[in-house]
């Protein structure tokens, strides 16, 4: 069995840090103690000194089994969910340099902090994906126990055995394998993953906006009804969208043979 522990290239708050500080000297320590390898948590991969970091590495004889990410969101606040599409944006960003890094660094990416919180306005209710996009759960890498809600959500998604798969042996899949799972709802060319997302955001925006809000609420509730609490659920909810005005249009427009025009 090989091990590894984590090493900030940079100062930092975050917890999860075991060492920080002068590289070399850090390193030094870590190759003493025995371990195979140091898990770089790296705030900005624009801030190293990459050949350095590689010939210190080689020095001490330690692999990189994994960058972590979390740093970017704990110090600096940048996530996927983010209310400010500027924040997203940098995020992506980051996570595309962070995994630039790696591929030199023959090591994975570990995406946790940086996915972000359930915040109002943000909906994760889709996902689409690149037709390049790898997953990988990773955890097993870095000899850690999965976090961030993923055993309540993946095994609800994938079924237990598929979940203990995924978590136990960690291997890399791509994103028709993401989509053959449910874990996507689509894969486009990689150079048509932005237009396709917008795309479909603006088809949710002209939707019936309390009509899909009930179906979100419904959907996400299920999972904690039974079936005739579920059906009472649904009742309620139906009742409250028939009496809306897109209710109203969207019957119309269907005797028209016509698109509706919700509000």
């Amino acid at each position: 069995m090989k091990t590894s522990i984590v090493f900030s290239t940079h100062a930092a708050s975050f917890s999860a840090v075991t060492y920080q500080g002068d590289f070399e000297a850090n390193l030094g320590r870590i190759a003493a103690l025995g371990y195979d390898g140091v898990e770089l948590a790296v705030r900005d991969p624009d801030l190293l000194d990459v050949g350095f970091v590689h010939a210190t590495l080689a020095r001490h004889g330690l692999a990189v089994p994994a960058i972590g990410t979390g740093q970017a969101f704990s110090e600096e606040g940048l996530s996927f969910t983010d209310p400010d599409a500027g924040l997203r944006r940098q995020a992506v960003e980051r996570i595309r340099r962070q995994v630039d890094l790696a591929r030199l660094l023959g090591a994975v990416v570990i995406i946790g902090l940086i996915r972000g919180k359930v915040q109002p306005g943000v909906s994760r209710d889709l996902a689409i994906a690149g037709q390049s996009a790898r997953f990988s759960t990773a955890y097993m890498r870095v000899a850690l126990s999965p976090d961030g809600s993923s055993t309540y959500f993946l095994p609800r998604l994938v079924g237990l055995k598929k979940a203990l798969e995924l978590f136990l042996l960690g291997e890399a899949f791509d994103a028709a394998e993401a989509l053959r799972l449910g874990l996507v709802n689509r894969v486009v060319p990689d150079a048509d993953l932005e237009g396709a997302t917008l795309e479909i955001a603006r088809r949710l925006a002209r939707g019936p906006a309390l009509a899909m809000a009930k179906a979100k609420e419904l959907v996400y509730g299920s999972l904690g009804e039974s079936l005739e609490s579920q059906m009472e659920n649904e009742r309620r909810a139906i009742v409250l969208c028939a009496d809306t005005d897109d209710f109203r249009e969207g019957s119309q427009a269907f005797f028209e043979r016509r698109e509706p025009r919700f509000g």
